[in-house]
């Protein structure tokens, strides 16, 4: 495996940003995003796409954008973790 991705929602709602909304806070939003990331190990993170709802000003998808690519860095840890401990649980059987 060459890298992963990961996705992230970021929704605004009244001017704050709310980072994994439930279904409840995207239906009342202003504008939902959706980013993709990719990592690779020797890389740093690159956003590969992003889906939008709603009207937007550059600034805040700029700051949705920031707040879901600091996500992304946790959520890459996680898997990274994840399949550490797969992997050492599989080689000693």
């Amino acid at each position: 495996m060459n890298g992963m991705f990961c996705g992230v929602t970021v929704a605004v709602s009244q001017g704050h940003l709310i980072l994994d909304p439930v279904c409840a806070q995207c239906s009342s939003a202003d504008t939902v995003y959706t980013f993709a990331f990719y990592s690779s190990g020797e890389e740093s993170t690159k956003t590969v796409a992003c889906d939008t709802d709603g009207t937007f000003e550059y600034s805040t998808f700029e700051a949705a954008r920031t707040l879901a690519k600091r996500a992304s860095a946790d959520i890459f840890i996680f898997y990274r973790e994840i399949l550490q401990r797969k992997l050492s649980v599989d080689i000693w059987k």
